[in-house]
């Protein structure tokens, strides 16, 4: 479950280069406040008309976060071995691994033989962002070489970068973990991803806080506007 769930999140990134339906709240009376962080919809938005992500600086951001974090640690690596994956419902009938080594490869060539990276490199020039998505296929095949790859952390994204390492925790879930949790999300003002974190998700079913008192320290809201962290109960 939990690499599936890494699966998704980090090659919905990647489908940029290779090519949510939010649910009422209906269980509960109330409705909590939820901050829109700028990439939202990095993980819960549509993949084929999302402008946000094919911005150059937002790019390096994500790529940059995305290192700082350890793409092993995002991406299981049994997808970067296979000879074929999916991204999105899309079968990508490729090794990983030989698909980034082609693109960095032809992304300098005066002709591009293969119709797949001509056309490729072609709409990366189109968006204007050829450089970073470059930028990004080296760092991917860095991978392969080493397992830890320098990153700028003048780029970093404080809050992704946290969102990410309470989604892809490898260590042990404790209750002091989980309460830092609940807390970074209140201060970030993602009181709706806090709510799950106390009710809705099946990670911290078994932690032993206090649900009743910390959901009164959270703001309620008209409507819901959705979650980073969604109920993963049903």
């Amino acid at each position: 479950m939990e690499k599936m769930k890494r699966l998704i999140y980090v090659t919905g990134f990647l489908t940029l280069m290779i090519s949510c339906t939010l649910k009422l709240n209906q269980e509960k009376n109330l409705n909590y406040k939820e901050t829109q962080v700028s990439f939202f919809d990095l993980a819960h938005g549509d993949w084929t008309t999302n402008k946000w992500i094919r911005i150059p600086a937002n790019l390096k951001m994500v790529n940059e976060t995305f290192k700082c974090i350890g793409y092993l640690n995002l991406i299981p690596c049994e997808f970067m071995k296979s000879n074929d994956f999916f991204i999105r419902d899309i079968c990508i009938n490729k090794n990983f691994y030989d698909l980034f080594d082609s693109l960095e490869i032809t992304y300098s060539l005066d002709t591009i033989h293969s119709k797949y990276y001509r056309e490729f490199w072609n709409r990366r020039r189109k968006e204007e962002n050829e450089s970073i998505i470059y930028e990004i296929v080296k760092d991917v095949n860095l991978i392969k070489k080493q397992k830890i790859i320098m990153y700028d952390p003048y780029f970093v994204n404080d809050t992704l970068y946290d969102l990410l390492q309470i989604q892809f925790r490898y260590d042990t879930l404790t209750n002091d973990l989980a309460k830092e949790d609940f807390d970074v999300l209140k201060k970030y003002g993602l009181h709706e991803s806090a709510y799950n974190l106390l009710y809705e998700r099946y990670d911290y079913y078994d932690i032993n806080w206090n649900r009743d008192s910390l959901v009164e320290t959270l703001d309620t809201v008209t409507n819901y506007v959705g979650a980073w962290f969604e109920d993963n109960t049903k």
